[in-house]
């Protein structure tokens, strides 16, 4: 049975919560405040801006490919939201803004897990991509009826790869299925060896080259 999500009704914290278990279904993912706690994780991310109202997760360990990866996802429809995605891109370059970013999703292995052969999404994508990946999450919410994260596979340099959907549930798996296009023949083995491994996961993902539009 797949993971059940949070409704539309749920707040945005408890959709965060539902993502993890989606994004990274054999390990531990949790929300965590700013101070780690616990074993040391294998992959952390920024929530921005906070757990509350969580609209991206950038990597905590990569400053110059977080500054890009908001500059790319950040708002660009008002003069203050162009403002707040170049001041917030500026403080990542600086290592300022995660003082000011309270949230983390720090991503665990589970200790003597049957699964713990099977990979994690940034490690997935970087094998079949064939790149030393890091990823940016763009979070639907909970409101949204197609509620399917967007990732963003980036070098560390910032330069993007690829655009991945992930489909959550029935409805977006399928809306991904028929949404599906790659404008850059050279990728279409590696997204068809993507999509071929990834057919029985319970998350189902279709890969974007970089030329494609996420809007």
């Amino acid at each position: 049975m797949g993971t059940q999500l949070p409704g539309a009704g749920a707040a945005r914290s408890g959709y965060l919560r539902g993502m993890t278990d989606v994004l990274w279904p054999a390990e531990d993912a949790t929300v965590e405040p700013r101070r780690p706690r616990g074993r040391p994780a294998r992959v952390e991310y920024l929530v921005v801006p906070d757990a509350r109202r969580p609209r991206l997760l950038v990597p905590a360990r990569s400053r110059t490919a977080a500054s890009a990866l908001v500059l790319r996802s950040g708002r660009r429809d008002t003069v203050a939201g162009r403002l707040a995605t170049r001041a917030l891109a500026a403080g990542l370059r600086t290592g300022a803004a995660p003082l000011l970013l309270p949230d983390r999703v720090r991503v665990r292995p589970r200790p003597a897990s049957a699964d713990e052969a099977i990979e994690g999404i940034e490690e997935h994508l970087s094998r079949v991509l064939g790149a030393d990946l890091v990823l940016g999450i763009q979070l639907g919410g909970p409101a949204r009826a197609n509620r399917k994260p967007v990732v963003q596979a980036a070098r560390r340099t910032g330069e993007p790869v690829a655009f991945v959907k992930i489909g959550v549930d029935e409805l977006t798996r399928r809306l991904e299925m028929r949404h599906s296009v790659c404008r850059d023949p050279s990728l279409r083995e590696q997204i068809d060896a993507l999509l071929a491994a990834c057919e029985s996961s319970r998350a189902v993902i279709e890969a974007f080259c970089a030329a494609v539009s996420i809007a």
